[in-house]
């Protein structure tokens, strides 16, 4: 279901200023019957990536990762999202895989952010699409948060780091705790 993928593009590369983290991120174009999705690869310390997706429309929305679109694509695109980090781990054989699954905002609609519906579906893509022999999954249920570490790291230290990392770059967002699954 999530394995079908459509063309996409690379648009551009932005770096960022303060690269002791968050170095950079790949920004992709993917045309789908429903019109364009971004599709963004943030490269982290570690060889560390998490994928951002939303429909371009969205763009100027601060909203953009929560916003439920309607429109029937999210398979196709985030499949999408899943090769172009196929294409990325082909490169670069240590590259491991993050996912925040943000709350989603429909309308006057809120969803609570522990244990959230895009959590549910991408730890199940993620277990299945990619297994258990090159990534050790990890869950933070609470803030619907993933990570897939590669099993070339030192898996202890790297969560550590990872949770670490990402508790500081978004402070008012969570404190990580993951678990392995």
């Amino acid at each position: 279901m999530f394995n079908s993928s459509l063309p996409y593009v690379l648009l551009t590369v932005k770096y960022e200023s303060d690269r002791s983290f968050h170095i950079k991120t790949y920004v992709y174009r993917v045309t789908t019957p429903a019109g364009n999705y971004i599709i963004h690869l943030e490269e982290y310390t570690r060889d560390t990536y998490v994928i951002k997706f939303f429909p371009a429309r969205f763009k100027r929305n601060e909203n953009r990762f929560h916003m439920i679109s309607n429109d029937n694509v999210m398979q196709v695109v985030l499949g999408t999202a899943l090769q172009i980090f196929v294409s990325c781990l082909k490169n670069n054989n240590r590259a491991s895989l993050g996912f925040v699954a943000t709350a989603s905002f429909l309308g006057q609609f809120r969803e609570a952010r522990e244990n959230n519906q895009r959590f549910r579906l991408y730890k199940q893509i993620m277990q299945n699409f990619f297994g258990l022999k090159t990534f050790a999954h990890f869950v933070d249920v609470s803030n619907s948060t993933y990570l897939m570490a590669n099993r070339s790291n030192q898996i202890p230290e790297f969560v550590a780091e990872m949770q670490y990392a990402f508790s500081y770059l978004y402070p008012d967002m969570f404190d990580l705790s993951f678990t392995e699954i």
